[in-house]
């Protein structure tokens, strides 16, 4: 089932938390107490395209839907093999600035040191990233063919059919920021049939895919004269305007971007939710940081990364002051006893149920920041910069250099641990002039082993089942 949380429409905090769309054969009704009739059910934990065909399936449909999108998102307590493992925001903060890996695999550690192995077909023979790039195209899917589902019930118009569109819309944005060039997209028509695979696109091509569903979602989330049976009209708004912001941010749109996210609440802010019910549908970010120690948080990584854990806030017994956006303390012996210790453990998402926030009204107006920078309205910009800092007093540099620097402080602090990072890295190099150096970690990572040049996440050898597959087309940020 799912269940959410909200408040006042448009300007609260709303959560979101489902179960993978089999759960709509165990919804179904069983009929008679017939031991032989229910030994006789096939498949009873998988959804056949008859299962779902008709209006009482759309709830498990979209909870579904949902639940895919937590387990691509922040992953889950499972360790892989198809129950659970790593979401986009560790592997994501991994290759970035973010975390430093604090295992024994060298899976992890490639990704940290940025040299992750390739196979002959061009694509990643890296098990971490295997099971992470499987469910984030599970969600784009789930998304779209449960948006599709709606529209062909008849229930075009619909809160829920816009909230899923904008969560494949999130999915293209993180396949934008977090690969490589060459991303393909394939899909299984609604009724069954052969699959129609993708072609490679760039990451332009991507970002106005996402564009597409957070027009979509915007239109019929403003379209819609009814309640739905989660987050509200104004909610759906919100997400899908900060989305299109996002979008239009990654593609260099500036102007565009800013009228995007113009209206959403500083106080706005749309989570992912997650439960300690059972480990597949806990958070996957505490686990991995917290749990099994694996991951830690970093602090001028490389010697460019954001200082985080000096600018941060501790809350273990040593205490002290630090903004309170960036919570760590010290969680005792890494994983991996080579690496120096303590492992420094992430306390934004404190326990396995800690929700995960995917927009925020925060986002926005780091978004209209950044406009006003790239129009030279420097007083706009640090207003803007003000309004989303813990008790404002940021104070304009006076430089470019100074103002961007400030800027993408500003935005990895506000939006740590909710994969933005990395997208940012690659937008300093892509849009603002900086060499890899100084936009990535490049000394040496926490196993004293030299960085690598990736600057993204190669697809898996998987993909190479596509016919249309050619691995990276390149690795550019």
């Amino acid at each position: 089932m799912t269940f959410h949380k909200r408040t006042m429409a448009g300007a609260g905090r709303i959560a979101r938390r489902g179960l993978p769309v089999a759960v709509v054969a165990l919804l179904l009704p069983l009929g008679a107490c017939n031991v032989d009739k229910i030994l006789r059910i096939e498949d009873p934990d998988v959804a056949t395209p008859a299962s779902v065909n008709d209006t009482t399936a759309l709830p498990a449909v979209y909870g579904g839907a949902v639940g895919d999108f937590e387990l691509a998102y922040a992953g889950s307590g499972s360790t892989g093999g198809g129950g659970g493992g790593e979401g986009q925001i560790l592997l994501s903060g991994l290759l970035g600035d973010e975390f430093y890996s604090a295992d024994t695999f060298d899976t992890r550690s490639e990704i940290d040191n940025r040299t992750i192995r390739l196979s002959t077909s061009g694509g990643s023979s890296n098990g971490q990233l295997e099971d992470a790039e499987r469910y984030l195209q599970r969600a784009r899917v789930a998304a779209e063919n449960g948006a599709a589902r709606f529209a062909g019930l008849g229930r075009v118009n619909v809160l829920e059919r816009s909230e899923l569109l904008s969560l494949a819309g999130y999915a293209y944005v993180m396949f934008g920021e977090n690969y490589c060039n060459g991303v393909t997209f394939s899909n299984v028509p609604l009724g069954g049939g052969a699959t129609v695979y993708g072609t490679p696109l760039s990451g332009p091509e991507v970002f106005q895919l996402a564009l597409a569903r957070f027009d979509s979602a915007l239109a019929i989330a403003n379209a819609t004269t009814t309640a739905g049976p989660g987050a509200s009209k104004a909610d759906l708004v919100n997400l899908a305007k900060v989305g299109r912001g996002r979008a239009l941010l990654d593609l260099g749109q500036f102007a565009n971007a800013a009228a995007a996210v113009a209206g959403v609440p500083t106080s706005f802010e749309y989570d992912i939710e997650y439960s300690d019910n059972t480990t597949s549908q806990e958070n996957g970010t505490w686990a991995y940081t917290v749990d099994l120690r694996r991951y830690g948080v970093s602090n001028a990584e490389g010697g460019s990364g954001i200082a985080y854990r000096t600018l941060g806030k501790r809350t273990d017994a040593a205490g002290g002051a630090g903004d309170t956006r960036v919570l760590y303390r010290s969680g005792g012996a890494p994983f991996d006893a080579t690496v120096a210790g303590p492992l420094w453990a992430q306390q934004k998402y404190a326990d396995r149920a800690a929700p995960v926030p995917l927009a925020t009204g925060s986002e926005a107006r780091l978004i209209e920041a950044e406009a006003a920078y790239q129009a030279g309205q420097f007083g706009t910009f640090l207003t803007a910069l003000n309004a989303q800092h813990p008790g404002g007093g940021l104070v304009d540099p006076g430089t470019a250099a100074g103002r961007v620097s400030l800027l993408f402080q500003e935005r990895a602090l506000s939006l740590w641990l909710t994969s933005h990072r990395l997208g940012d890295e690659r937008r300093l190099m892509r849009q603002y002039g900086y060499t890899e150096a100084s936009a990535f970690p490049s000394t040496a990572d926490s196993h004293g082993d030299p960085y690598g040049h990736d600057k993204n996440l190669p697809l898996f050898v998987d993909e190479a089942n596509n016919p249309n597959f050619v691995g990276c087309t390149n690795r550019n940020p």
